[in-house]
């Protein structure tokens, strides 16, 4: 079956599976769901526990035999296969997949992936597992979501964020929920329990640690937030990404709008989201950026990465980072204001 993070607790509550996939790209998201399952197990008298991380090197018949050796003092036990890159190989996943067929007694398992990819539902292990067991994915807050998000942690603290004091706190801790959590937990120490947190607060004690990564920057220039593809790009750059690599993944996204742009020119968009696989939450991103320019706009853009990429591999002059901004500002910008930022 298939499991919601929120519905996590009320489906402990009627009783616990043999088996639970727990997938989260987000580590604190993935951490916290997988210690309320235990915590929840250990009221349960699943006293004992044994970890694999696969990052390590596990065995699988080691894997098999702690499911089947039962500890001298507790009747139950949790049994954990950390992945890696959300790979099992031959033998684990035929452990996996034999475990969901025939449980045994008094063992849960748990697998935590740091990944989750729509593929993965494909693959043996998972399909055991969302039939014997439960699959929870966990999404991290998006941008736009974030201030929300820690507004409700803040108020499990007992504490209160007037929204602009959550917007700040989330600009400075966007992509880096970890941060996040500890951030609140320093202001949270340092306040009164039930108090309210000031803006000032806020920008004395937090450090500004977002991390960003190329889908955040992809996301802001497709959303036609300019300011924030910039911020985005100069952290990228002080944090010593490759521009060659971000380019490259930015340029197909450029690509892919403009043969949408082109697709919806002909009425053929819903045609065009299909058939390059972009479910409906990235859709409505999309459409968003074709409002902005038309067609011959796109691709011209996509012309104008090629200069780009030369310069960035050194085989003509060029501040490659200087332009590589104001391009993602004529991404981000309606076409009315790209002539500022001309090449």
């Amino acid at each position: 079956m298939q499991l919601k993070p929120e519905q996590l607790a009320q489906h402990m509550e009627r009783g616990l599976r043999p088996v639970y996939l727990i997938a989260s790209a987000e580590p604190l998201l993935l951490m916290e769901a997988a210690d309320q399952l235990r915590a929840f197990a250990k009221q349960q008298g699943f006293l004992e526990r044994e970890v694999f991380d696969i990052s390590t090197g596990v065995d699988a018949m080691d894997v098999r035999y702690a499911a089947q050796a039962m500890g001298l003092f507790a009747s139950q036990k949790i049994i954990e296969i950390r992945m890696k890159e959300g790979k099992l190989d031959k033998e684990l996943t035929e452990f996996v997949v034999r475990f969901c067929e025939h449980p045994t007694d008094g063992v849960l398992l748990i697998v935590s992936c740091p990944e989750w990819k729509k593929d993965f539902e494909k693959l043996s292990w998972c399909k055991a597992i969302d039939q014997a067991g439960a699959v929870m994915t966990i999404w991290p807050p998006g941008r736009d979501e974030l201030p929300s998000w820690l507004s409700r942690r803040a108020r499990g603290l007992k504490l209160t964020l007037a929204p602009e004091v959550a917007e700040l706190l989330a600009e400075r801790v966007e992509g880096n929920l970890l941060a996040a959590k500890q951030e609140l937990d320093k202001l949270a120490f340092s306040a009164k329990a039930g108090g309210s947190i000031r803006l000032e607060d806020v920008q004395a004690q937090v450090a500004d640690q977002s991390h960003f990564d190329v889908f955040a920057l992809t996301d802001a220039a497709i959303m036609g937030d300019a300011a924030r593809a910039v911020r985005i790009l100069r952290s990228l750059q002080a944090e010593g990404e490759e521009a060659f690599m971000l380019l490259s993944w930015v340029v197909r996204q450029v690509e892919i709008i403009a043969k949408l742009s082109a697709a919806e020119a002909d009425g053929q968009l819903e045609r065009a989201l299909a058939e390059n696989r972009i479910w409906p939450a990235r859709a409505a991103q999309f459409r968003r950026a074709l409002k902005r320019a038309p067609t011959a706009d796109w691709r011209q853009r996509v012309l104008e990465a090629a200069a780009i990429d030369q310069t960035v591999k050194g085989r003509r002059a060029g501040d490659a980072w200087l332009m590589f901004e104001r391009w993602m500002l004529r991404i981000a910008l309606p076409a009315r204001d790209c002539a500022l930022f001309a090449a």
